[in-house]
């Protein structure tokens, strides 16, 4: 039960941070930490999902590690490369949330293919570090979504793979923004696609806690 007044809460702090906490001026910290509190937020719901369990602990470790990379990037003049390093680090977590099995490979493929596009009409704008740190974040996301995307041995599918799809159009509207051209008001698009993927991660674990549930039973 505490977990729906969290994502209750979550919800409420989300829309107030795309309607008041976006602004073109210089980043001023509380607005950083504005940008990070809904994901904070999400940490009891992936707990309470997962009863604790190890896959709650692996959705919190890349929610925080989200939340540093929301700091970072907010600052991108100076820390964008921190960031991204950060959510690599939180979609590998996220990775073996999902379970890595080499099924589906039909759809690593196509998503590999994707990152690999990206890539390459990225790359023009790209400067320094990022040369090497864009593909390989490329394609630890594209794994991830590989990942999440894939039905499990039982034919079902968790609620992260609408998140996968959702965070994948975030960050591929945010690169283009950053690095090839401005895209107007792709900062409200970004962070409403980037919080609804995370609420879908956090919410992931809630099958698999079930699961257990009824067979216990």
């Amino acid at each position: 039960m505490k977990g729906k007044k969290f994502v209750a809460l979550f919800g409420v702090v989300a829309v107030l941070r795309l309607i008041y906490g976006i602004s073109p001026e210089p980043p001023i910290l509380w607005r950083g930490l504005f940008k990070c509190l809904p994901i904070l937020l999400l940490i009891p719901v992936a707990l309470e999902q997962a009863e604790m369990g190890v896959q709650g602990w692996l959705v919190t470790i890349a929610l925080i590690l989200s939340a540093v990379g929301d700091i970072c990037i907010f600052y991108k003049e100076s820390h964008f490369l921190h960031g991204t390093v950060a959510f690599g680090v939180a979609h590998l977590a996220y990775i073996a949330t999902f379970g890595l099995r080499f099924d589906a490979l039909p759809m690593a493929v196509a998503l590999y293919l994707t990152a690999l596009t990206s890539f390459a009409f990225l790359w023009p704008g790209l400067l320094g570090p990022m040369v090497y740190v864009v593909p390989i974040y490329c394609f630890i996301l594209a794994t991830m979504a590989w990942r999440a995307l894939a039905p499990r041995p039982d034919g079902s599918h968790r609620p992260s793979a609408a998140g996968a799809m959702l965070f994948m159009a975030s960050d591929l509207l945010l690169s283009v923004s950053t690095f090839r051209f401005p895209v107007q008001h792709s900062e409200y698009i970004v962070d409403a696609l980037y919080y609804g993927a995370q609420l879908c991660f956090a919410l992931s674990p809630t099958r698999e806690a079930k699961k257990k549930e009824h067979r216990k039973v």
